[in-house]
C-alpha cells in the first residue's frame, strides 16, 4: 500500500509527514508545482511521476472521501505502524533472555540530563 509504505518511509528517516498546505485534492494540475503541499504529499506526488500507476490510479478515481490521504487517516496509520513496533518491540523483549532500560530523565528546570540503566 503506497500510503503507508509512504509513510513507514518518512518515519524511518526521521522527516515530518506534514507540512502548511495539506488538505485538498493531490493531483490538480491548476495549482503551482512550487507549492510545497508537506512531505507525505509530496512523496505521493513524486511516486505518481516516478509512475506508480496504481497509487495514481487510485487517486484520479476514487472519491474525495476515499483516497485516505487526510490528517485523520495519516494519524491513524502511524498509530497502527506505532502499534505494529511496540508490539514487535515487546515480543523481542519476551523472548531474550536479558534486557536494559536507559532513561533520561531532565532535572532542574533543563540545567542538565541524568542518566540511569537499569538491568
Amino acid at each position: 500500500m503506497p500510503k503507508v509504505e509512504s509513510i513507514i518511509f518518512l518515519s524511518q528517516q526521521n522527516i515530518p509527514l506534514r507540512g502548511h498546505r495539506d488538505d485538498g485534492y493531490l493531483l490538480d494540475d491548476a495549482e503551482e508545482s512550487s507549492v510545497n503541499e508537506g512531505n507525505i504529499r509530496e512523496l505521493l506526488k513524486f511516486r505518481v511521476n516516478a509512475g506508480d500507476g496504481a497509487l495514481k490510479d487510485h487517486l484520479l478515481n476514487a472519491s474525495a472521501r476515499a483516497t485516505y490521504i487526510s490528517k485523520t487517516v495519516q494519524n491513524e496509520l502511524i498509530e497502527c505502524c506505532g502499534n505494529v513496533i511496540l508490539s514487535k518491540i515487546c515480543q523481542r523483549i519476551n523472548n531474550s533472555g536479558y534486557y536494559s532500560i536507559l532513561l533520561c530523565v531532565q532535572l532542574g528546570g533543563g540545567e542538565g540530563h541524568s542518566q540511569s540503566t537499569y538491568d
